[in-house]
């Protein structure tokens, strides 16, 4: 994977969980961390359980708010960069909580880009962007009607996680992305 997406080592690569019991079998995850992963991940519906109920996924924090926590020894070195610690997101896409469940583990998740280049946006984009690689995907899914579907769509679709520090005693913003720091501290302390 790292080859693929010509990504550096050290950087690691992000885990999809689909439910805070997944993410604390890979984190140290105490009850304050547990609250705050509570708030940016569960905040606005009960995930899966609930899928009649809840509100529409653009309307949540859901795969927008990435985490990073101390990773327990199991966790594989690719995730880690080498690093104490691991990044966790709860995917906000049904096929990919679905292929979560299905496997019942974790699973790496990143985006479909080589690194640094911009996000690809279609399958079609995809295979153009590894048509000359020597290295590329073996297996590309097209999912340009969820692409096309996403009601939060034009410039944020396309924005990544925002990625939030909590192993210390405060949060720490490392990436601002698709959740400004204005909408997290508004779900943080509403």
């Amino acid at each position: 994977l790292l080859k693929i997406k010509e990504r550096d080592r050290q950087k690691g690569l992000p885990i999809f969980v689909n439910s805070i019991e997944m993410a604390r079998r890979l984190a140290y995850i105490d009850k304050k961390k547990e609250e705050f992963l509570k708030k940016v991940w569960l905040s606005d519906f009960s995930r899966l359980s609930l899928v009649a109920t809840r509100p529409s996924l653009e309307e949540t924090t859901a795969g927008k708010i990435t985490v990073v926590l101390y990773a327990k020894d199991m966790v594989p070195r690719i995730a880690t960069g080498g690093r104490e610690t691991v990044a966790l997101r709860l995917p906000d896409y049904k096929f990919i909580t679905d292929l979560i469940t299905a496997f019942g583990k974790p699973i790496i998740g990143t985006s479909a880009n080589v690194s640094g280049n911009e996000p690809i946006r279609s399958a079609t984009d995809a295979t153009e962007q590894w048509k000359n690689k020597k290295i590329k995907p073996a297996l590309i899914i097209d999912d340009t009607e969820f692409m096309q579907n996403r009601t939060w769509a034009t410039a944020k679709r396309f924005s990544p996680s925002t990625i939030i520090d909590i192993t210390g005693p405060n949060p720490v913003i490392l990436r601002s992305g698709i959740i400004t720091k204005k909408e997290l501290d508004n779900i943080l302390y509403r």
